[in-house]
């Protein structure tokens, strides 16, 4: 069904950026129209309109496929001072609470790199990449 798109990652970063990405179960993942509206029933009034729009360019790039969304949703957008994500314990929540949040619009991105570190480090194994994404890096 997704032909050339069945095993693929797409960051298109003209703005308002594109991206998308296949799913296990074969199905595309398609994301962005990220604006600054931070009031949470506003935002969702809109997820409708921005998911029409995102069908339109995805077709417009791949004029064979026809997409027919099962889920649209729209969410918080946080980043931090440095641009990298957090990933694994913070300080104030004990070792065994681990997050992954504030991509800063990379969750296509590091939602990987999370993935990995996170399981690395709840099987209690070291990771090179643990202190540059760790909460420590900002201090108290």
């Amino acid at each position: 069904m997704l032909g050339e798109l069945a095993s693929t990652l797409i960051w298109e970063s003209a703005r308002p950026y594109l991206y998308m990405r296949t799913t296990g179960d074969g199905r595309l993942l398609v994301g962005g129209e990220d604006d600054d509206l931070d009031i949470p029933a506003q935002r969702d009034q809109r997820v409708g309109e921005k998911a029409e729009t995102l069908i339109a360019q995805v077709e417009a790039l791949f004029p064979r496929l026809s997409l027919n969304p099962t889920f649209s949703w729209g969410g918080a957008f946080a980043e931090t001072d440095d641009g990298l994500p957090f990933f694994g314990p913070h300080p104030q929540y004990g070792p065994h609470v681990h997050f992954a949040m504030a991509y800063g619009g990379n969750g296509i991105s590091y939602s990987m790199i999370g993935a990995g570190l996170l399981r690395a480090l709840i099987e209690g194994r070291e990771h090179p990449l643990a202190e540059l994404f760790s909460f420590r890096r900002v201090g108290d």
